[in-house]
């Protein structure tokens, strides 16, 4: 099943995130489609 997840990128203190779909079983910064 997929999910619309949050992957945090940036730098320490100073994070942004992106809009990911990936499948549940996995991290949300690994393996994923940007939306």
């Amino acid at each position: 099943m997929l999910k619309i997840r949050l992957a945090r990128h940036g730098r320490k203190k100073a994070p942004f995130y992106r809009m990911v779909l990936t499948e549940h079983t996995k991290p949300a910064q690994s393996g994923y489609k940007l939306v």
